[in-house]
């Protein structure tokens, strides 16, 4: 009798417990696919859920009932102690309900439980800074700026909390965050403040060729020429850039420039010669298609100001045509006073040593360097060949 009335408890135990679930699966079926009416009434159906009732009290929130949604947000911490969202949503509803003291510790709490993780690390800093939580929107500023993601809002963010003040800001900022600071000013032209910021790197991030040519090309397209030329030679640059093109051109700063139209018109291009002393020089071809007006291969060159200079290069031509070949001029770089041009290129020479000499006037700085072709004025105008150059050294007198 005994073991009877146990199985038929058993039985009934069971019987509740399969009950129990099937209205526990199906009720956590309707939480996963967000199937249930936004009420108190729906709330307490889904009391053991708290992602339910954080997404009732979101709805409540955003219907201006205050209360209820704080107590909802309060249920789903309760019933999830680390349910994140849930309590910054609550940090949030305290500050607008003018409890700054609750709001600050709640804050402080995720920040604690959660120091190392990006998915909250936009919401805590907005929330930071809306409250007065200074430490917090500091230390999450940092870390959420090394991120693509949200790079430019943070920055952003930092420099209107602290009024365009760029010392402040640089004493805030993690010296990592240095680069994508500088690199944001440069975006905004910001140039008095770019400088301010370059001076701050150490000397390592200083000779990273990507950035010194960035940061100088920066100077030089707002007019910052003696700066950018100062800064360029304390990085231990002279003479022609990437003179025997080893190195990918840059095309910027102080680096050759060059410019190919995507047509059948030219193309410019570093090339690797097999089983040759040179390596690598740079080529030009011209396919016959265009009577060119051509000035698309160049390089700002600083100079001494009074100073004489000799350029020399080596050259090979084949088959150019037209009676206006190319040929290198030398002109002043946002001055006045100098321009030299040499003769045209032959028509088809092999490797041999080109030179042109030029004087710097006083008021300048800087010279280009630049290969030009005229177009011509003859019928049989449009320009075809190729053309090597290589070993590009300047010599000064």
């Amino acid at each position: 009798m005994a073991i009877m009335i146990k199985k038929t408890l058993l039985a009934v135990f069971l019987a509740i417990l399969g009950g129990w679930l099937l209205i526990y699966s199906w009720q956590a079926r309707r939480v996963t696919m967000r199937s249930f009416d936004i009420t108190l009434e729906a709330a307490n159906r889904l009391d053991a859920f708290p992602v339910a009732q954080y997404e009732i009290g979101y709805q409540f929130w955003f219907q201006n009932q205050s209360a209820a949604a704080l107590n909802l947000f309060r249920r789903a911490v309760t019933l999830d102690f680390c349910y994140l969202d849930a309590w910054l949503k609550l940090s949030e509803i305290e500050a607008a309900l003018g409890n700054r003291r609750k709001a600050k510790a709640i804050l402080e709490f995720t920040n604690q439980i959660a120091p190392n993780v990006y998915r909250w690390k936009w919401r805590q800093t907005l929330l930071a800074h809306s409250i007065g939580l200074e430490h917090v929107f500091i230390g999450n500023i940092n870390d959420l700026i090394p991120f693509p993601k949200n790079r430019q809002n943070a920055l952003f963010l930092l420099d209107q909390k602290y009024g365009e003040d760029t010392a402040k800001i640089l004493k805030i900022l993690a010296s990592d965050n240095y680069i994508p600071y500088l690199e944001w000013l440069m975006g905004g032209r910001r140039v008095d403040d770019v400088q301010e910021v370059w001076r701050k790197l150490d000397d390592h991030d200083k000779e990273k060729p990507v950035l010194l040519s960035r940061y100088v090309n920066f100077l030089l397209h707002n007019e910052r020429v003696a700066d950018a030329i100062g800064v360029w030679r304390q990085a231990g640059h002279s003479g022609i850039t990437n003179p025997k093109f080893e190195e990918e051109m840059v095309n910027q700063g102080f680096g050759w420039r060059y410019h190919n139209p995507g047509t059948e018109e030219w193309v410019i291009k570093r090339k690797y010669l097999l089983q040759s002393e040179r390596e690598h020089v740079l080529q030009i071809a011209f396919f016959g298609q265009q009577n060119l007006s051509f000035g698309h291969f160049f390089q700002i060159l600083p100079a001494y100001p009074g100073k004489k200079y000799r350029l020399t290069l080596d050259l090979k031509s084949r088959q150019l045509t037209t009676d206006q070949r190319p040929f290198f001029e030398i002109y002043g770089y946002e001055c006045e006073g100098i321009y030299v041009r040499g003769p045209m290129l032959p028509e088809s020479a092999d490797w041999h040593e080109a030179a042109i000499e030029f004087d710097v006037p006083e008021a300048c700085e800087a010279v280009v360097v630049r290969l030009r072709r005229l177009p011509s004025k003859r019928f049989d105008s449009k320009i075809s060949g190729m053309l090597w150059m290589d070993n590009f050294i300047i010599h000064e007198d």
